[in-house]
């Protein structure tokens, strides 16, 4: 399996900023593992364009005349959602709150490749399990379920992110990545971030980028793009059942973020 080290190597090597043997220094690596960490986190959102849709667990309730009717979006007119609170849609950043019992999450069943998931802890006093619901987590083993543990109110729990890998049918985290780390992504993905660093890399050393390299990055982009394409139409907690907010897909929200075409 492929690793960051890997993908750092080849990437100097197609800037041709090192030879075929010779090792990079400690210095070199490092910079280009800062450079990798940041093409992975802009990936989703920026080449893929997912746009992430809260989802609260507990459901929220009005408990007041003042501030808790207001609206969670902008022109919308409730802050209540739809269906199971265990059973978010894909795509959705998952904003926990549960004071009274642990909260068990049901993911989506059969999830689109580079589906993504997001925790985040706004002040849950029990703990946390994701269910993978017919999937796994992580690229080898058995675990089909994640506890997080509560830590409020001394602390919180640092957000979390996963996505889903088809190939493997489980939900790999996105955590910070180290030079041994086993990516995250397809082996067929490698290219892109080899590329993409080799640009990136250029500037520092006085040169600009060839164009067969920039050539294959464009190819790659897209190759991505395609490849996370996510084909059902999602549904969010909005009332009259609007459609997940997405900058891609059957030509459905491109880039502006969403035009509503859900059914009243």
């Amino acid at each position: 399996m492929t690793t960051a080290r890997d993908l750092i190597t080849l990437a100097f090597r197609e800037a041709n900023f090192n030879n075929s043997v010779g090792a990079l220094s400690a210095e070199e690596l490092s910079e280009g593992l800062i450079l990798l960490q940041s093409t992975v986190d802009s990936l989703f959102g920026l080449v893929v364009g997912t746009k992430l849709t809260p989802w609260y667990i507990p459901f929220p309730q009005r408990v007041s005349s003042v501030a808790a009717n207001a609206p969670a979006y902008p022109g919308e007119k409730s802050l209540s959602q739809h269906g199971d609170e265990t059973l978010p849609p894909a795509n959705t950043r998952l904003m926990f709150r549960n004071t009274d019992a642990p909260a068990t999450v049901f993911l989506q069943y059969q999830p689109d490749d580079g589906a993504v998931l997001e925790y985040v802890d706004v002040g849950h006093t029990e703990n946390v399990i994701l269910n993978a619901n017919g999937a796994l987590f992580g690229l080898e083993g058995s675990v089909d379920e994640i506890i997080i543990e509560a830590v409020f109110p001394a602390g919180r729990n640092p957000p979390r992110r996963w996505s889903y890998r088809g190939d493997y049918g489980s939900w790999l985290a996105l955590t910070d990545i180290g030079l041994d780390t086993v990516f995250p992504f397809p082996r067929a993905f490698d290219d892109y971030f080899v590329m993409f660093l080799a640009i990136r890399l250029s500037p520092r050393f006085g040169s600009e980028p060839r164009q067969v390299t920039v050539l294959r990055f464009q190819q790659m982009e897209g190759f991505i793009r395609n490849s996370y394409l996510q084909s059902k139409e999602q549904m969010s907690r909005i009332p009259g059942g609007s459609l997940t907010s997405q900058a891609y897909g059957n030509g459905f929200g491109r880039l502006s973020g969403g035009f509503g075409h859900g059914t009243p």
